[in-house]
């Protein structure tokens, strides 16, 4: 019997204190999608449970449409990854996020504004920026759901 068992891993747990060079991560983009409903079908054939990644899964549009959450939440969660994989980023190291603004709340949320914030708090330095206007590839059925003005953006640091 394996249900129930799904438990957090950092990744300072799995990989030695600054032995990586680089980390390329796309973090779900908040209040986007639930990764865990995907998933659901496959995780009860497997046994598992898939509530433990309901209630665990970061930035997800039953967080912060469902259950209205606060919008401050999805960049404590940042913080929190990111600086479990500041532990294992080498002096030096880069990191490079691709991630995508949201809207949490009725107001958009500017991933780009919000993600340099933690990382510089983390005190990585940002070495190069670019982004992509979503509304020209959103591939949401209908138009009128999309949110104007969205982009993804893609953040290069070097931790220094």
């Amino acid at each position: 019997d394996h249900a129930g068992l799904a438990t957090q891993i950092k990744v300072e747990e799995v990989l030695k204190k600054e032995s990586v060079d680089m980390i390329i991560t796309s973090p779900p983009y908040p209040n986007t999608y639930d990764y865990y409903l995907y998933h659901k079908h496959r995780m009860l054939w497997l046994d598992e449970d898939y509530k433990y990644a309901m209630n665990e899964e970061i930035g997800s549009r039953r967080e912060f449409s469902s259950l209205k959450k606060p919008k401050d939440n999805f960049a404590r969660d940042l913080s929190e990854i990111f600086m479990s994989c500041d532990k294992v980023l080498k002096v030096g190291g880069f990191i490079v996020i691709i991630i995508g603004d949201g809207k949490i709340q009725g107001e958009l949320y500017d991933s780009k504004e919000n993600t340099i914030k933690v990382c510089e708090e983390i005190g990585w330095k940002l070495i190069d920026y670019s982004f992509t206007g979503l509304d020209e590839t959103s591939r949401s059925f209908q138009s009128s759901f999309r949110t104007n003005g969205k982009k993804e953006h893609v953040f290069t640091f070097r931790k220094g």
